[in-house]
């Protein structure tokens, strides 16, 4: 199955000069899960005097504007460009992937 989805910025002002982040997202049909691999952030800003910031990335999943799971990554310490590589797998059956959203 074929699915084309666009991607839809949330609250556009609120997250200028926030950086940049680097996911994969990939559903197999086999297994009915979506995974989400948060990859890497840069760029990000600096959140105390040192000029450094200790970033995480939430992961929230939601069904009809409904959130049905949330997960975090680890903590980086001291660093504008964190590398991630954490993996979420979420279990969704294939017949309500298209109400499906992840922020």
């Amino acid at each position: 199955m074929l699915m084309n989805r666009e991607i839809i910025k949330r609250n556009v002002r609120k997250s200028s000069g926030r950086g940049e982040l680097l996911i994969s997202l990939c559903y197999q049909s086999t297994t009915n899960t979506l995974t989400v691999v948060v990859l890497k952030a840069r760029h990000l800003p600096k959140s105390d005097v040192s000029g450094l910031s200790d970033p995480y990335v939430k992961v929230n999943l939601y069904h009809a504007k409904k959130r049905i799971s949330k997960k975090k990554t680890h903590v980086k310490k001291c660093t504008p460009n964190a590398v991630f590589n954490e993996l979420f797998v979420f279990d969704i059956p294939c017949e309500g992937l298209e109400d499906i959203s992840v922020e």
